[in-house]
């Protein structure tokens, strides 16, 4: 397996805490690089803590949005950003587990070649404000037969 920032084991994993104290216990992050960190991260946890069970079309969005997903990278995440609807293992799939950790690697370097010159938003820029709803194809049938 590839090395992963959920692992700890990426080239650039240092940078995972470094930039830890721009993102809030919760809510909005006060700069634009803060909410980056924070879609970012959110992406790479519910893929690893979760199998994106979650809804993460904000962070997606909210990144792409600033061209910081590459339209492959795009192409890979958004079928999964409603809540895992695939029987499959998300772990095996290959171009899967590289599309998150590219995007944060993209993130993280973005925010480091910031120098620290970061964009103030005083919490007002939400990565959850670019939630999409989600496409009927993806929607479960609430109709159980238990």
């Amino acid at each position: 397996m590839e090395p992963n920032f959920w692992k700890g084991d990426h080239p650039n994993n240092h940078l995972v805490k470094e930039f830890e104290p721009l993102m809030p216990p919760s809510g909005a992050a006060d700069t634009l690089e803060g909410e980056f960190y924070r879609a970012a991260i959110r992406l790479v946890y519910d893929c690893y803590n979760n199998g994106f069970c979650n809804d993460n079309s904000g962070a997606l969005e909210f990144l792409t949005e600033h061209d910081l997903v590459t339209v492959r990278q795009y192409q890979t995440l958004e079928p999964y950003m409603w809540g895992a609807r695939f029987s499959e293992d998300i772990f095996e799939n290959a171009m899967l587990m590289e599309a998150v950790n590219a995007v944060c690697d993209r993130v993280l370097c973005h925010i480091r070649d910031q120098a620290g010159d970061y964009t103030q938003t005083s919490g007002a820029v939400d990565m959850w404000d670019w939630t999409r709803p989600e496409p009927e194809e993806f929607k479960y049938d609430d109709d159980y037969d238990y």
